[in-house]
């Protein structure tokens, strides 16, 4: 009889550790898969930010002849929803993400830069809309802020938005956060003005209506 107990035993435990293998090899076959999408991830957002600074390049010496309102836009939100996707799944202190969102950002405010002098030289009739937040849990409005903007912008898409986080520690950053006295989040820059704090969803009809960056609804 004990003999009988100890091969269902001896049984058991050869079932348990079939399941344990099983299981640390399926979860390695996993994290290689999602290692390798998250790699691939990487190099599919640094060929789109170099594509984007190659279309800079090549359109700047003849600005108002290449002008569109969304132009490279598409781009720019494209490599963001990335960012995001990539962040979501590494964490906002991966290194790498950090230095994907760094290059991002500074893209960000070449664009920024180069609509500035088309609304100067090109007339061209296009808003502009700067939001500073962070992301490292110490400011709980900052993920609403962000989603009003998104849901104004896609109500009215007749000006744009560049997003920075203020954690980012580059000269660039610092200088944008410094020239418009961005000294809490959220806050937002409208054609040049800067509104410290979250503007919900009313603040934000008032300050975008008078500017004629949104029409009435």
């Amino acid at each position: 009889m004990k003999n009988v107990y100890w091969g269902k035993y001896f049984v058991a435990f050869l079932i348990t550790l079939f399941v344990f293998v099983s299981g640390l090899y399926a979860g390695e076959y996993t994290s290689n898969l999602k290692f390798k999408s998250l790699f691939d991830l990487q190099n599919k957002i640094r060929s789109e930010v170099l594509g984007t600074e190659i279309q800079y390049q090549i359109v700047e010496n003849e600005l108002c002849s290449h002008l569109e309102k969304d132009l490279f836009m598409e781009e720019l939100y494209k490599i963001g929803s990335r960012l995001t996707a990539m962040e979501s799944q590494l964490g906002v202190d991966n290194e790498a993400v950090i230095s994907l969102k760094e290059y991002y950002h500074l893209l960000e405010i070449r664009h920024y830069l180069f609509m500035k002098q088309a609304k100067q030289k090109c007339s061209l009739d296009h808003g502009l809309v700067l939001y500073f937040y962070s992301n490292a849990g110490d400011c709980k409005e900052c993920e609403e802020q962000g989603y009003l903007l998104s849901y104004v912008h896609k109500r009215q898409p007749a000006f744009n938005i560049y997003s920075f986080d203020v954690n980012i520690d580059n000269p660039a950053i610092r200088t944008l956060k410094k020239y418009y006295n961005i000294t809490k989040v959220p806050s937002v820059v409208i054609n040049e003005k800067t509104y410290s704090g979250f503007q919900d969803k009313e603040n934000l009809y008032k300050i975008l209506l008078p500017n004629k960056i949104i029409s009435e609804e």
